[in-house]
């Protein structure tokens, strides 16, 4: 059984990956804001545009530097070979948010969900406790 420390520990691990991935959404849609290069070289950008593009890439940031504060704790409760593994659940987060919502323009596909599947499974074995030998 795991302690109230641990579920605490992982708890905060899960609260790292929601970050990290909303951390790449949020710079998904900064980055996608920003104009194109025009064909003379010159970038045509209204203030609006820059405004949201910093707003997002501002968030994106944020949320990776909270992330990672948050990180260094998880490191100190947590063994590495339970934590890391935990980070890897971002693929299918980010993969789920942007296949579902049209603003990213992502696709589905029958190959990319089994990956991701795979991705979550490989995490569950991961993380199951081994048990000692020495009992």
């Amino acid at each position: 059984m795991i302690g109230a420390v641990a579920w605490r520990e992982f708890a905060l691990a899960l609260l790292c990956v929601i970050l990290a991935s909303a951390a790449q959404l949020c710079l998904k849609l900064g980055v996608s804001v920003l104009p194109l290069l025009q064909a003379d070289g010159l970038v045509a950008i209204r203030q609006a545009e820059a405004a949201w593009s910093a707003l997002w890439l501002v968030v994106g940031l944020g949320c990776y530097g909270l992330s990672m504060l948050l990180w260094i704790r998880v490191l100190m409760g947590l063994a590495l070979s339970v934590a890391y593994p935990l980070l890897s659940i971002s693929y299918a987060l980010v993969y789920l948010v942007a296949t579902s919502w049209p603003v990213w323009g992502e696709t589905a596909t029958p190959a990319r969900s089994a990956a991701v599947g795979l991705i979550i499974l490989g995490v569950v074995l991961v993380s199951l406790p081994v048990k000692s030998s020495d009992t």
